[in-house]
């Protein structure tokens, strides 16, 4: 059998599989899989060689991996290469996607992706083999399917045997699903571009509300753009992602909320949160402190299953830029990113800035905002976009202490119904930013059952039916 998949990794690595996840894995018997431990070797072999579907990089003996990867990608496009990224941060994800490196693989992804392989391998075999072992796998069309990080633990090496004939039938699930990369490992670029593939599959538009220094206005921001979100029509969910110190649930009113943490406990809850037709739905912050690092690392596969389920996904993010803010940027549609009238607030903005550029993370999706305008205001969106170098800016008014009293009592609606220059200036950026046009009858002026009344917003008698 010609191999399919090629795996670099240094010497020390192929003797002790379980360095790179792969526990009790005899490598050299998979006939499926092509090994190398020279950079120099996997290159040459890889320039000449024909049906290799996949390179995986974990290591080699004389190159760093993410320079072997980067070159092997660089040598040939057509083939799918990964890095097996173990110990790096968002810095070595972001310097994979810079240099067009299709997908970092932590190494539970890369446990499950091998299992994904060697099943499907053996799910390919002879009919033979199957009726021998009398484990062929039933599977039908309407079979359901379970999540890729389900999959049972990978089978010891060898044939088809009993010893894995017990997970033969999720496995043949799992090869279906296998053209399904995990979001949690994908690159900003591969991300965006299976978004806008016309598939069937639904996603979301999400609208990450930023800032680099805390006191900008970004919870505020974000709970007043949920509401008028679901108010302008679309389905949405207002997803809490400042993992310690996140009040959306007091901001909007809504007592016992779903929250985080309960979600990566149980990802079926997320399937039953809709949105009630006057209030989005609300995905709250973790109830607990210790648990908010641990709902930080499951935030990319909670943003991928919300986008199958709502319109429009607003999230707000802490003022601390890590690995999951980075993860939420990565996939977010556009990101609204604050800066408030305090010099400290310019300043931080253009060192976070800064950061972005050096990790390579895409600014793209940007749009800054400057808050609390006023006429005699410090800064103007004029200001803000010279100090950015040019970028554009938009002004967010300055709604005065009204806004604090009313989402201090977590009534944003009543807000929004004052007419309060924030809210009207919001509305103003957010027509530009939502899908579609929130103006289209099919978003704003169709009645909803139990309305009792609709309120103008805007100076053109645009109207958002938050009533």
């Amino acid at each position: 059998m010609r191999p399919e998949v090629v795996l670099c990794a240094d010497t020390e690595s192929v003797k002790s599989p379980d360095l790179i996840g792969l526990e009790g894995e005899n490598l050299l018997s998979q006939p499926w899989l092509r090994l190398f431990c020279s950079a120099v070797e996997v290159r040459a072999f890889l320039r000449k060689a024909e049906g290799i579907r996949e390179v995986w990089i974990a290591s080699s003996d004389d190159m760093e991996p993410i320079n072997l990867a980067a070159a092997i990608k660089k040598d040939t496009r057509e083939q799918r290469v990964c890095l097996l990224a173990f110990d790096g941060g968002g810095s070595l994800k972001s310097r994979a996607s810079a240099a067009g490196i299709d997908a970092t693989l932590t190494k539970p992804d890369f446990a499950a992706q091998y299992g994904r392989r060697k099943r499907s391998y053996a799910y390919d075999r002879d009919d033979d083999c199957f009726q021998a072992a009398d484990c062929r796998p039933p599977f039908s069309a309407s079979e359901p399917t379970e999540p890729l990080r389900d999959l049972p633990t990978i089978a010891p090496a060898g044939g088809c045997s009993s010893a894995v004939s017990p997970c033969l039938n999720e496995g043949a699930r799992a090869t279906v699903q296998s053209s399904v990369a995990d979001p949690a490992s994908m690159s900003c670029g591969e991300f965006r571009a299976t978004a806008r593939k016309g598939s069937s599959e639904k996603s979301a538009c999400t609208l990450s509300v930023v800032s680099a220094s805390g006191g900008a206005g970004r919870s505020t921001v974000a709970v007043l753009a949920a509401f008028f979100s679901q108010g302008f029509g679309y389905k949405t969910l207002l997803l809490d992602a400042d993992m310690q110190f996140g009040d959306m649930r007091y901001m909007a009113g809504v007592e016992n909320p779903l929250t985080l943490d309960e979600v990566v406990a149980d990802q079926t809850k997320l399937e039953k949160l809709v949105s009630d037709g006057r209030h989005p739905a609300l995905l709250a912050a973790p109830k607990r402190l210790e648990q908010s690092e641990f709902a930080g690392e499951s935030i990319a596969r909670i943003l991928e299953q919300a986008s199958a389920s709502f319109d429009v996904v607003i999230v707000n993010t802490s003022s601390h830029w890590d690995e999951s803010l980075a993860q939420v940027l990565e996939r977010s549609s556009h990101v609204l990113f604050l800066v408030d009238q305090r010099a400290v607030s310019l300043r931080a903005g253009k060192h976070a800035l800064e950061m972005c550029s050096r990790c390579g993370i895409a600014t793209t999706p940007f749009v800054f905002a400057v808050n609390r305008c006023a006429k005699n205001a410090l800064f103007s969106s004029f200001d803000v976009a010279c100090s950015l170098g040019g970028s554009h800016a938009v002004e967010l008014k300055d709604g005065g202490k009204e806004v604090d009293e009313l989402l201090g009592a977590g009534l944003p609606l009543d807000l929004i119904g004052s007419r309060n220059d924030l809210c009207l200036s919001l509305e103003r950026v957010l027509i530009d930013i939502l899908p579609g046009n929130p103006e289209n009858p099919e978003h704003s002026t169709a009645p909803v059952p139990g309305r009792a009344k609709r309120f103008s917003l805007g100076r053109k008698g645009r109207r958002a039916a938050c009533l």
